[in-house]
């Protein structure tokens, strides 16, 4: 079985968490995290309803010993980080 490198556009549509029945993919949590967590800018409303869910369970839901949503933001960094080094040896 091999890798298979995946196009940006195609990587930031894959779903990297499920919360209360929505698919939660990269391109969302990555615009999330920019729009409203302070990123770009810090907004607390206006928020969708899975952003609501996502923030109201984050405290309690870990994976590998981190909170959900940072251990998903850190795997979302070093994926593109990896790729970046591979391509232009950054």
């Amino acid at each position: 079985m091999g890798v298979r490198l995946a196009s940006l556009t195609e990587y930031s549509q894959s779903t990297v968490l499920h919360i209360q029945g929505r698919n939660v993919t990269v391109r969302d949590l990555v615009a999330m995290v920019r729009n409203k967590l302070g990123g770009g800018h810090y907004d607390p409303v206006e928020r969708k309803k899975w952003q609501k869910d996502l923030l109201r369970i984050s405290d309690a839901l870990f994976i590998a010993h981190q909170k959900a949503l940072n251990h998903v933001m850190k795997q979302i960094l070093t994926g593109i980080l990896e790729a970046l080094d591979g391509k232009i040896g950054v």
